[in-house]
């Protein structure tokens, strides 16, 4: 059983947070033009199908969403009921973690993008983590992309802001801009 059985539906509260609409507007520009006609895309970790209908809106052909929590898929499933009927969303249990193939057909490189909104920060070895990236390329496109959303690698937030202003960092679309504010 996942730990998300037990939250379901109540995990879209989150959907109301600011920081949300900051996630979501970075996604959109960084998936926006990767979304070629005629993309299949692959969410793991779909949850509740949040990513999953904003990625048909973007331009997605279809999207096939795949989670660990059965609580989480049936919000997803209530969620894009129309888009399901339409033929242009799926939803199915399934663990990441597994390297399989999630195409109609069971092939390999069948989605043109994989997409998995913390999806990788579940890895809780190297080894997980291989395995994951092994699904992804197992399922994607000769030419596919992975887009991940992944959390920061620490809480420190003063650590944050001079990370942010290396040079390498820098260089990424789309960023955000860390401004630390002091009331004293």
């Amino acid at each position: 059983m996942s730990q998300y059985d037990s939250i379901g539906a109540s995990y879209n509260v989150l959907e109301q947070l600011a920081y949300r609409a900051v996630e979501k507007y970075n996604v959109y520009t960084t998936i926006k033009p990767l979304l070629r006609p005629g993309v299949h895309v692959l969410d793991l970790a779909c949850g509740t199908g949040f990513y999953s209908s904003h990625l048909l809106a973007w331009g997605a052909e279809d999207v096939l969403g795949v989670d660990i929590s059965s609580a989480m898929l049936e919000s997803a499933v209530s969620r894009l009921s129309s888009e399901i009927s339409a033929g242009k969303a799926q939803f199915v249990l399934g663990d990441g973690v597994i390297p399989q193939s999630f195409a109609p057909d069971n092939s390999r490189g069948f989605f043109g993008m994989v997409f998995g909104a913390w999806f990788l920060n579940y890895a809780s070895s190297k080894d997980q983590l291989v395995a994951m990236f092994t699904n992804i390329s197992l399922n994607l496109t000769v030419d596919g992309v992975f887009v991940g959303v992944v959390p920061y690698p620490t809480n420190d937030i003063q650590e944050r802001a001079k990370n942010s202003e290396q040079i390498s960092l820098r260089q990424y679309f789309p960023r955000n801009e860390l401004v630390i504010m002091l009331r004293l």
